[in-house]
């Protein structure tokens, strides 16, 4: 005979949350929004959080002219444009903007009424603004992010100098737009700089260069004062580092500087990987990790974020790209691997909003393979109640698919009358990859038989 069907759904307090999220190793990441074009396209900068709450970011294309955007995302994932770039005003934005002290963004960007890259300010109700357009001798291809100075002044780098065969330069701008060129690089102490500088608390600035050096040009580490001492702290062997990328260094709780290289390391024969690194102050250097091209990732085009507990986060971009923690001693995890529904290839350093969460952005994947937004949280986002939405029986075999939130786990039970407790797991616990799930029971000799399905913290 066959069994009679009575199904039960059983009901979770909780709330609904529409974005899709995936779990890797107690970390939740979840698609926040996905680039279409228009808002803009490919991003290869992270995201700043305003004083207003928003998220402010830069599209490396996208927009009115597909030469790139600046946008506004509310934390529920709603994008506004608040500008498209059109060559003259500036181009293919790579570095993140940043917060000045007055309350708006600035950052720099290719393109400009001469062509050799801008400075630009947008205020936080969209108006924008042309600050500088570069020219020879002070700069040729603006590159990594801007730093305001403690003197309030603005700090930034360029790729090249005064002609396309020199060196690269390090500049000061104050906030009316007036820049002085502070160091001219002459290859033996860096070539091409572009991760830009942060300052310590003695008022010293520190940055790298992706080139040159004195151990076969894989790149630099330097120190300059604001009024232009420069000395070379330290040049890269590849063994232990090669091309650090467009991301700043970051001081560690201890006082020390922590970055990143795109390539070398220990495993570097075997293919460029990428490192993460240690240096003081005063110029003592530590290799902590050498990525290995596999379960760690590879390529470290982003800087490393200082997270609230101590530890740092970044992302790597090979393969699809992962994002890791590593501690200040140099304990390595990765906590996710990009799959390309999630997005692939972040580029950019991570930021910590004010909800705790960890934001960034990928270059590509997505629902347009245009890039997204993600947010990264530790702990289980909430998900809308699952409901079943269908009931099938095939030579004595019951399917059933309910409704799901990607990572989430969910127990399928059953149950031979509603007057008792006794609800029984229906196989182990399944974690969903898609927004349905899917289990199976065979029919068995009660004459009727209840399901439920339950989400589990």
């Amino acid at each position: 005979m066959r069994t009679r069907l009575a199904l039960k759904l059983f009901l979770l307090v909780g709330l609904f949350d529409l974005v899709v999220a995936a779990r890797v190793r107690g970390a939740y990441l979840t698609t926040v929004y996905s680039f279409d074009g228009t808002n803009g396209a490919h991003p290869r900068a992270g995201l700043i959080q305003g004083t207003n709450g928003n998220f402010y970011g830069l599209a490396y294309q996208g927009g009115a002219n597909n030469l790139g955007t600046i946008f506004e995302m509310t934390p529920a994932g709603g994008v506004t444009n608040r500008w498209s770039f059109n060559r003259t005003d500036g181009a293919l934005p790579a570095a993140p903007l940043i917060l000045g002290q007055d309350g708006n963004f600035y950052a720099e960007s290719l393109g400009g009424t001469l062509g050799f890259g801008t400075l630009f300010k947008l205020t936080p109700g969209g108006t924008f603004s042309n600050l500088v357009s570069f020219a020879p001798p002070n700069g040729v291809s603006t590159s990594g992010p801007l730093l305001q100075g403690q003197d309030g002044n603005f700090y930034g780098v360029t790729e090249q100098a005064a002609t396309l065969g020199n060196s690269g330069t390090i500049y000061r701008m104050t906030p009316g737009g007036t820049v002085t060129n502070l160091y001219t690089f002459s290859g033996p102490d860096g070539f091409r700089p572009r991760g830009g500088v942060v300052q310590g608390t003695n008022g010293v600035l520190y940055g790298t260069t992706s080139q040159g050096g004195t151990n076969g040009g894989y790149g630099t580490i330097f120190k300059i004062t604001t009024n232009g001492v420069f000395q070379s702290m330290w040049s890269f062997n590849r063994t232990n580092g090669s091309t650090p990328g467009i991301a700043p260094l970051v001081f560690g709780p201890d006082g020390n500087l922590y970055g990143t290289t795109i390539g070398g390391g220990t495993n570097a024969f075997n293919g460029s990987y990428g490192t993460i690194f240690r240096i003081t102050p005063s110029g003592d250097f530590t290799s902590l990790v050498s990525l290995d091209g596999n379960t760690m990732g590879a390529s470290i085009n982003a800087g490393l974020l200082l997270g609230t507990n101590g530890n740092f986060y970044g992302a790597t971009y090979g393969g699809g790209g992962t994002i890791f923690e590593v501690t200040p001693n140099g304990t390595f995890t990765t906590i996710y691997t990009f799959d390309g529904s999630q997005g692939n290839g972040p580029l950019g350093t991570l930021i910590q909003g004010t909800d705790g969460n960890l934001y960034g952005t990928t270059e590509t994947g997505g629902d347009y393979d245009l890039g997204t937004i993600f947010r990264l949280s530790f702990t289980a986002p909430e998900a809308p109640l699952p409901v079943i939405l269908s009931v099938g029986e095939t030579n004595g075999t019951l399917s059933l698919t309910w409704s799901s939130v990607s990572g989430r786990n969910y127990q399928l039970q059953s149950n031979a009358a509603l007057t008792t407790t006794n609800w029984t797991d229906v196989n182990l616990p399944v974690m969903a990859t898609d927004v349905t799930t899917s289990g199976m029971d065979t029919i068995g000799p009660e004459a009727q038989r209840f399901y439920r399905v339950k989400l589990l913290p």
